[in-house]
């Protein structure tokens, strides 16, 4: 009775371990088919953002192209002779396509980040430039308001950070904007301040932007950074807007990994804050400029100065440097010869840069090819026709060379980190007092910073000098003969020259003058004699001062021999044989200013130079040279 008992608990278990197993069989293979199904549906949703990815960029292509066309035929059109009736008109399809344009750039923005399809871009980037830009396009909506707008920096804050500076001036510009729309009367203030390091250890970037305007009350405050979120409709009414800046721009800090707080009083005014950590990457620890060495740069501008000045510095750098004077003769070199990036002028004869921007990106081979846009114009809307137009950046004009170095290295992606620039390493070498004071034209403090900018080089700055006295003698006549004939183009061209000769060499007032009066001309609004007297005077003055404190030197007149310290002298040579040994036929000026000094030191060995130089053997004319200050400075050891 026993036996059959276990027996039947036996075949019992049996059973039951039998059905066990098979339900286990069974749950591993519905275990293997929600893997399987997993993995189908991450490839589908993988597949569905390259997808949407895809989509928006055809999109964004799609409708950005008949938007400039709209925007770009109405300039066009308002540069014929209209009636006012007909001006304005044009002008407001003009401000209604750009401000569509900005508003569909947004919704992308919008859609982008909410799909996963948005993805940041770390790279070095120029903090003043960042907030120069800022300036531009934010100043004239304070000005219309009669809002005072405000930029505070610490100065603890390094002169280049690396982040995505696109980005982060998207906030700032989104954040600045609504506090100037929501402001009646008082003003914006933007302070940007670095926090030490937390827990983790990295410091952070504190943004903050106050205004004086209407203020929220806490419900507005507790959903503010919902999308479409723009408070009652007299709020929509009153004011406008559509409610996404806020939304775009708080999902761009938290991809950053920072944060995003507002604290408000209704009638009493808000405040935003935003804190984003910074990179890791101390700017500090850069790799040499030889990290550039051997990329070839193509660029394209139809100033020839502002071609020697750029060449002349990332020559020096190590890089190869291949010039254009306009669009169409880019596109010839690019036929010719291979290029690692393009360097574009915006505003040039025959081919403008965002037409030969165009073309490029038209031939494939060319699809990688990195081109930046050189304008002395960085706002918004510039910036969004130079990427409509294929371009990767906006490089503003006048260009920041301190910081150059690790946009290049960004851009050619030589390297993860960024560059030392050649100022750091050269602009305690060379004194201001050296230069002559040219106030009230040029602040000494802005004469400084234009010399600091050219790497130092002072020779190349009384170059820039005496070009300015000769190639804008005409400006200002030329100005009143392209108003007076209706030529708006070359109005703003000139405009546009002479500001960025202006900015080169220090000249800020004269600059910002120049600036004010090309918008006006941009805009197609008339100049009164007024501001044209403003021009005509400005540059006026700064030829006049030109001409009275450095004309001698400039002309090398035999006096300036006896004027040239030793350490001058030698700085002057060092540049001179730099320019011999690349060839150019600048050096035979440059040896004829020296050569009155280089005689009173040694006049056998100064005549042997000049006989070399008159020869065009320029080589051995620079060795000649430094064998001959080499044995100078050993005497007076």
């Amino acid at each position: 009775m026993a036996g059959r008992d276990r027996d039947g608990e036996m075949a019992a278990l049996k059973a039951r371990v039998e059905r066990l197993s098979r339900q286990l069989a069974a749950a591993e293979e519905r275990n293997r088919e929600l893997r399987r199904e997993s993995a189908r549906l991450s490839a589908d949703v993988a597949e569905s953002n390259r997808a949407k990815e895809a989509f928006f960029a055809n999109m964004s292509h799609e409708i950005r192209t008949p938007l400039n066309a709209i925007t770009g035929f109405s300039r066009l059109l308002m540069a014929t002779e209209l009636s006012e009736q007909q001006r304005y008109y044009a002008q407001q399809v003009t401000d209604g396509g750009e401000l569509l344009l900005r508003l569909i750039n947004t919704l992308f923005d919008l859609s982008k980040l909410e799909s996963g399809a948005l993805h940041l871009k770390p790279a070095p980037f120029v903090v003043e430039e960042l907030l120069q830009r800022l300036r531009q396009e934010l100043q004239p909506l304070a000005d219309k308001k009669g809002l005072t707008l405000e930029i505070a920096v610490d100065d603890a804050i390094p002169g280049t950070l690396t982040g995505d500076g696109q980005r982060i001036h998207q906030v700032l510009f989104n954040l600045v904007e609504n506090g100037i729309k929501f402001t009646e009367q008082g003003k914006v203030k933007l302070e940007i301040d670095l926090l030490p390091g937390g827990a983790d250890g990295a410091d952070r970037l504190r943004m903050r932007v106050t205004d004086s305007g209407i203020g929220m009350d806490e419900e507005l405050c507790a959903r503010l950074f919902r999308p479409f979120s723009v408070g009652d409709d007299s709020l929509i009414r009153s004011y406008g807007g559509t409610g996404i800046g806020l939304a775009v721009s708080y999902r761009l800090v938290s991809l950053m990994g920072g944060e995003m707080h507002v604290r408000s009083r209704k009638g009493e005014g808000s405040c935003f804050a935003v804190e984003i950590p910074l990179q890791s990457e101390a700017v500090d620890a850069s790799p040499p400029v030889e990290e550039l060495a051997g990329h070839r740069v193509l660029l394209v501008d139809d100033q020839a100065i502002n071609r020697q000045v750029a060449r002349e510095i990332m020559e020096d750098w190590g890089l190869e440097v291949i010039e254009a004077e306009n669009g169409a003769h880019a596109l010839r070199l690019l036929e010719e010869q291979a290029c690692d990036l393009v360097l574009m002028d915006l505003l040039m004869p025959e081919m403008g840069g965002l037409e030969a921007a165009r073309r490029i990106r038209e031939q494939e081979r060319f699809a990688a090819l990195p081109i930046v846009a050189m304008t002395g114009n960085g706002g918004e809307e510039d910036r969004a026709q130079c990427l409509a137009a294929g371009m990767d950046d906006v490089l503003v004009k006048p260009i920041d060379f301190d910081g150059l170095p690790q946009r290049l290295a960004a851009w050619l992606h030589c390297h993860e980190g960024t560059i030392t620039p050649l100022v750091e390493k050269m602009e305690t070498d060379v004194p201001s007092s050296c230069l002559p004071s040219l106030q009230p034209a040029i602040r000494d403090a802005d004469r400084d910073q234009a010399l600091r900018a050219l790497g130092g080089d002072e020779a190349l700055y009384r170059q820039l000098l005496e070009h300015f006295s000769d190639e804008h003698a005409e400006t200002p006549a030329k100005l009143r003969r392209a108003l007076s004939r209706g030529d708006q183009a070359a109005a703003e061209r000139l405009l546009h020259t002479l500001k960025s000769s202006a900015a080169s060499l220090g000249a800020r007032a004269l600059a910002e003058c120049c600036a004010r009066y090309e918008k006006r001309v941009r805009r197609r609004e008339a100049l009164t004699e007024e501001a044209l007297q403003a021009v005509e005077q400005g540059c006026t003055q700064l030829r006049n001062i030109l001409q009275q404190q450095v004309g001698k030197a400039m002309a090398g007149g035999e006096e300036k021999g006896e004027h040239y310290s030793d350490a001058e002298l030698a700085r002057e040579v060092a540049a001179l044989c730099a320019v011999l040994e690349r060839g150019e036929e600048r050096a035979i000026a440059m040896l004829d200013r020296l050569l009155p000094a280089l005689c009173l030191r040694d006049a056998a060995e100064s005549e042997a130079v000049r006989q070399l130089v008159d020869g065009f053997d320029f080589v051995a004319a620079a060795e000649k040279l430094r064998r001959m200050m080499q044995r100078m400075e050993a005497k007076e050891g």
